[in-house]
């Protein structure tokens, strides 16, 4: 007897099969971009290893409290498996695929599955996006947070089951989205749709009591960090607010924005992507705003509004932060290509031929912008002078060059560094107990001492081993000396 397509193993669990091939797929571009290219650390991913490394549980410092859940995760992932490279990136890999995870199921519940899927695999492959899921650094924890928050209260104002776990996961993403500079404004956008939006304001009104002042307890005790820094110290709420310390020309601000959006520039610095869009995603995009525009009155539209005309003049005072209008436009990349689709369709209402004709062009443009994005992450970062003098893996080499001190002697092995390389050095010592930090050749041999420590030249002897690196302008980054 002739089995049916439904009865087929493959199909029953095609769904499965297929979340679990596309989440591998994500994760290896995320793990190849983190140890391939630009196979290193910079000194931003090091400066917030050593804040995530001070935390201690008994006190807690003010001055740590932007972005404390990243640095938190962070740290645990110290605990477990020491200070190394991979643990500095870990918990940026493992948030870029929860991102991109949420970025489907959102997309899901927005617009048609072909639409999220499309646009998932080409927000995999933004620049600025593999950047941010492989980088040490916690800006893939606002793009994280931004995007479940959405998903979040997308399900509460739709009243999907479980409504009170939807409730309290939308609860917790608000309060923490308050510990990351600029994530105020996605809350209120958040807030003030539920106050303006006839819908939303219905919805809330009909919310259960008891879930309501379940919400409030959470947020209160997941805020409570934040709310002692305000108190303790008011400045910090000007950094999570985003007000510059200087405000310089604005035209030249407009300009080096747009730079930024469109242009090139050398990466690895302040801002982390060669470039945040490509001018076929570009074109997308513009398509998408288009469409936009002619939408009023839903809810989607409301937080969409409020949050872009607060989140964009800032992030022009504060270009560091460009990043953080990734998730702005996916969601307008995903309008582009959902009116893409549409008009298409539309052309043809009853033939099915054209159709399957139209999926053609539209195919050659999701392939296009794929490829073209990981083309641009990777001569980026192969090919730009400045990927040699903003990367290094210091950290990969430094346990090879203590261990080649360990053979040739008996004592601790002192490994003399710059002053202001000290904090770096001690956050390895702490987790690394066969060497110690110095800033001085007065210690006994053997002795590593940094290719870039600035009294190098002082000493006489021949080095006895020297530790290079392909990846550093200055390739010789440390030296083993058994006498000074």
């Amino acid at each position: 007897m002739k089995k049916n397509v439904t009865e087929y193993v493959l199909y029953r669990w095609r769904y499965i099969i297929g979340y679990t091939l596309a989440a591998i797929l994500v994760t290896a571009i995320f793990v190849f971009a983190a140890f391939l290219l630009p196979d290193g650390l910079r000194a931003e991913e090091k400066a917030t290893a050593v804040a995530s490394g001070s935390f201690t549980y008994g006190t807690f410092n003010p001055d740590l409290v932007a972005n404390l859940p990243y640095h938190l995760l962070q740290r645990t992932s110290f605990a477990l498996l020491d200070v190394s490279t991979f643990t500095i990136k870990l918990p940026s890999i493992i948030l870029g695929v929860v991102t991109i995870y949420g970025v489907f199921l959102l997309l899901r519940q927005w617009f048609k599955p072909n639409v999220a899927i499309i646009t998932g695999i080409i927000t995999t492959t933004i620049p600025a996006m593999i950047f941010a899921a492989q980088d040490g650094t916690p800006t893939i924890f606002m793009l994280a947070v931004s995007v479940w928050l959405l998903l979040s209260a997308t399900h509460v104002t739709r009243r999907h089951k479980p409504e009170l776990v939807w409730k309290l996961l939308a609860v917790v993403l608000l309060s923490l989205n308050m510990y990351i500079p600029l994530g105020i404004y996605l809350n209120l956008a958040v807030l003030t749709t539920m106050i303006f939006h006839p819908h939303i304001r219905l919805v809330m009104r009909r919310m259960n009591i008891h879930h309501i002042l379940i919400a409030i307890g959470l947020s209160l005790i997941v805020m409570a960090p934040l709310v002692y820094s305000l108190t303790s110290k008011p400045e910090v709420g000007e950094q999570l607010l985003g007000i510059p310390e200087n405000i310089g020309s604005l035209k030249a601000a407009l300009v080096s924005f747009a730079a930024l959006i469109f242009g090139s520039y050398a990466p690895g610095k302040e801002v982390v992507a060669p470039q945040l869009l490509s001018l076929g995603t570009t074109a997308v995009v513009i398509i998408g705003i288009i469409r936009f525009l002619m939408i009023k009155h839903t809810a989607r539209s409301y937080i969409i509004w409020f949050w872009a005309l607060t989140l964009i003049p800032l992030v022009v005072l504060n270009q560091q932060y460009v990043s953080y209008l990734l998730p702005l436009v996916v969601l307008m990349l995903a309008m582009g290509i959902n009116t893409l689709i549409r008009e298409w369709y539309r052309m043809f209402p009853h033939n099915p031929y054209a159709r399957v004709v139209g999926l053609l062009p539209l195919s050659v443009i999701v392939v296009g912008l794929v490829l073209s994005g990981i083309a641009r992450y990777e001569i980026a970062y192969n090919y730009t002078p400045s990927t040699a003098t903003d990367f290094d893996n210091d950290t990969q080499l430094l346990p090879k060059a203590v261990a080649a001190a360990d053979r040739v002697g008996d004592n601790t092995v002192s490994v003399v560094v710059n002053q202001p390389d000290m904090p770096y050095y001690l956050l390895l010592a702490r987790y690394n107990g066969h060497f110690k930090p110095t800033t001085s050749l007065d210690v006994p041999t053997p002795v590593v001492v940094s290719g870039d420590y600035a009294g190098r030249s002082r000493i006489q002897k021949a080095p006895t081993e020297v530790f290079t690196s392909r990846l550093q302008e200055r390739s010789d980054r440390f030296y083993l000396y058994t006498s000074l």
